[in-house]
């Protein structure tokens, strides 16, 4: 079992990376002891500091057990209590509007059922800019209260601060909950502050 300080697997793994164009998009391992993409990771990063700012903790890291069954993109982790991943990206090329990306990135994996989702926690990073206003009810409405997957978030950077060193980054709960939360994430440094969160998670 692996597992590492969220702001450690930033500057150990992904900061350089995140200095050329694309990384976001690339599904490549990080290593052979390490087969999780720079996304993926990403993405565990952000919910790992998420976790540190609802609990007021700095203990949760992100994690990978090669045990684990597939589809495995990685865990959270803190002592015994872990919260599996599954991660899906929105690709900046992707032909549809950003909304039709996400529902159908949501149903093509919904439709596996809950051998596939149970125990996990679906996150959908939208990663392509939007054209116009996204009604972040949509995901909802379409999962009516019932999901094969135990939690569902979407995850997208809305902007950059404090010359360009900052991503804010907004994180919905679709299910089972509904709530929204800010992760102000440091680019120099790997770490963040959850300045607003409604999620309980």
């Amino acid at each position: 079992m692996w597992s590492c300080k969220a702001s450690n697997a930033w500057i150990k793994y992904i900061f350089e990376a995140s200095k050329t164009n694309g990384w976001m998009e690339k599904s490549g391992a990080i290593s052979d002891s390490l087969p999780l993409s720079l996304r993926e990771l990403f993405a565990l990063i952000i919910l790992a500091h998420l976790k540190n700012g609802i609990t007021n903790s700095s203990s949760w890291r992100v994690g990978f057990d090669p045990s684990a069954s597939e589809p495995n993109d990685g865990c959270i982790i803190l002592g015994k209590s872990r919260v599996d991943i599954e991660h899906k990206l929105v690709p900046q090329m992707a032909k549809d509007e950003v909304l039709k990306a996400i529902l159908d990135t949501y149903d093509k994996y919904a439709k596996r059922g809950s051998a596939y989702g149970s125990g996990r926690t679906l996150v959908i990073f939208g990663n392509k800019e939007t054209q116009g206003m996204v009604k972040i009810s949509s995901l909802r409405d379409k999962i009516n209260g019932e999901s094969p997957f135990d939690r569902v978030f979407l995850m997208h950077a809305v902007a950059m601060r404090n010359n360009n060193t900052e991503v804010v980054i907004h994180i919905t709960e679709h299910f089972p909950n509904k709530g929204i939360a800010q992760v102000n994430f440091n680019v120099l440094t790997g770490e963040a502050e959850t300045p607003h969160c409604t999620i309980k998670f």
